[in-house]
């Protein structure tokens, strides 16, 4: 691109931090989308880590890898449901996945796998689970 557009300056063509941020931001957001499927969502979360890292804010970048775990939990929840899945491991790191997320304000995230894992649930957990926690979150969401 550089030969052809005759740019002396390569390291001109290079994006800034801010650019970078707002292009992590875009594929942050586009992985959030219920439109991609959740390997779909990855790939876009890969992409949203690599933008933050060139802007250097470890911050964006650590939040985007927690929602990359978020997905990746679900992505083994949903591979490993024709093996079985012992209930207790599964509410385990269910709610060691919600209690990440929710420090890292991701909460839309939070009800994805709240709802993928309520199948594993006993029916007094999900209860207890909806009524002290999930239904906060849905308030604080809208």
């Amino acid at each position: 691109m550089a030969t052809r557009n005759k740019i002396d300056n390569i390291e001109g063509m290079a994006m800034t931090a801010d650019e970078f941020a707002m292009e992590g931001f875009n594929n942050a957001e586009l992985a959030e989308s219920a439109e991609l499927d959740l390997d779909q969502a990855q790939n876009a979360l890969d992409r949203a880590i690599w933008c933050f890292e060139q802007a250097s804010d470890s911050a964006l970048a650590a939040k985007a890898r927690m929602h990359q775990l978020s997905i990746q939990f679900r992505l083994d929840l949903a591979s490993s449901d024709e093996h079985g899945n012992d209930e207790a491991t599964v509410e385990m790191k269910g709610t060691k996945v919600m209690e990440s997320l929710v420090k890292e304000c991701l909460l839309g995230e939070v009800l994805n796998v709240f709802y993928s894992i309520g199948p594993f649930l006993s029916s007094y957990t999900k209860e207890a689970l909806e009524r002290q926690f999930i239904s906060k979150i849905r308030l604080a969401i809208q």
